[in-house]
């Protein structure tokens, strides 16, 4: 069977865009994600816990959880919540502003929305500052949280303040 010029010509086309497009999206592991973003820059994995409708905050911390470091998941689960304790006192204005997000994009994956500046935090009593960043791995839409977590400040000069990953879908 004699092969027309024109399909030679459309299937050399059509290969030239599929290798072109397979580098628009660099494909996130979620285990690379969690290594390039947390432990990498000093910070281990100690809980996961679940919750309906995906919501998580103090209360949420107020169960007795693991502080001591974890293997962290090799799969983020929808509707789970991951908890990455900071090794030593952090500056957490510093990390919202500048570190998070340029570690999320250098994992790959698109910052959606994150604090701008300092208005953006909320300044609790004790601990802080709070903040959240929504950003996307392919198709996959995850919160990072900063929340006051009791058990954190019962274990050393590491203050009071950690980080909750939420993937949302």
């Amino acid at each position: 069977m004699k092969v027309s010029r024109r399909v030679k010509f459309l299937a050399t086309i059509l290969v030239l865009i599929a290798v072109l497009c397979s580098g628009c999206h660099r494909d996130v592991n979620q285990s690379k994600l969690v290594t390039d973003v947390f432990t990498n820059h000093g910070f281990s994995f100690v809980w996961e816990t679940k919750s309906d409708k995906g919501q998580f905050g103090a209360d949420s911390l107020k169960q007795p959880h693991a502080v001591n470091t974890q293997s962290p998941p090799i799969r983020l689960e929808i509707d789970h919540a991951y908890l990455f304790h900071p090794a030593e006192r952090r500056n957490f204005e510093e990390l919202a502003l500048q570190s998070l997000p340029t570690w999320i994009e250098n994992a790959g994956c698109s910052v959606i929305s994150r604090p701008k500046n300092t208005d953006d935090f909320i300044y609790p009593f004790v601990g802080g500052p709070l903040f959240e960043i929504r950003f996307q791995c392919r198709y996959q839409t995850y919160r990072l949280k900063a929340v006051i977590d009791p058990y954190l400040g019962a274990t050393g000069n590491r203050g009071t303040t950690a980080l909750f990953l939420i993937r949302d879908d």
